[in-house]
């Protein structure tokens, strides 16, 4: 379950930050319909690649873990994620926060950004930003990001500071086509699992 927890950084990605109603539900980020491969990478772990799909306030992770295909759906909106880990294996879990394994897609609040210059990454220009997002309960979350110019601004690298160190997130294979509606439909009998201190979180 650790390394399903790690995976489902980026979104897999979480830090969720509570939505903030009104002017100050912002995400840092525009581009809210896309798909990429996510690459994250934590200091003394090895790396962990996984396919992110994103659609309004859905985000699905795709991931291999144990020999077999999962993914974890979150919504958003409604506060509530599904870990599938495959025919008749679904877990229906309250998204709660995680410090150390940020999902960067996931945080809204009020957005302050500050330019911090201009860089290469993977081939795309980007603009260098340092973004701060202030949720409604007063939490504050700080990243930097690499938003590339020829992706509208799209993030292909960001850097969230832990409390284990730096994680860095690159994106690679960016497509900002909307993914198929089919991927982000709930699904159907999951048992309910609350989330209790010091219980793994996907």
């Amino acid at each position: 379950m650790n390394k399903i927890r790690i995976a489902v950084l980026a979104v897999a990605g979480a830090l969720v930050c509570c939505g903030v109603a009104g002017a100050q539900n912002q995400s840092p980020f525009k581009v809210t319909q896309f798909s990429a491969t996510s690459v994250m990478y934590v200091s003394g772990q090895p790396s962990h690649s996984m396919k992110i799909y994103r659609s309004g306030d859905k985000i699905r992770t795709d991931m291999a873990t144990g020999g077999r295909n999962a993914y974890f759906l979150l919504l958003l909106s409604e506060k509530m994620g599904y870990m599938v880990m495959g025919p008749g294996m679904c877990m229906k879990m309250p998204e709660t926060g995680d410090k150390n394994h940020p999902d960067p897609f996931s945080v809204t609040g009020k957005v302050q950004t500050t330019p911090l210059g201009t860089d290469t990454v993977d081939g795309h220009p980007t603009q260098i930003v340092q973004i701060t997002v202030e949720s409604s309960t007063g939490q504050t979350t700080t990243m930097k990001a690499w938003e590339a110019t020829d992706l509208h601004g799209f993030p292909v690298r960001i850097e969230v500071p832990t409390s284990r160190g730096t994680v860095r997130i690159e994106y690679k294979d960016v497509s900002l086509s909307p993914p198929p509606a089919s991927l982000f439909e709930a699904p159907t009998n999951c048992r309910s699992m609350p989330m209790m201190q010091g219980m793994p979180h996907p």
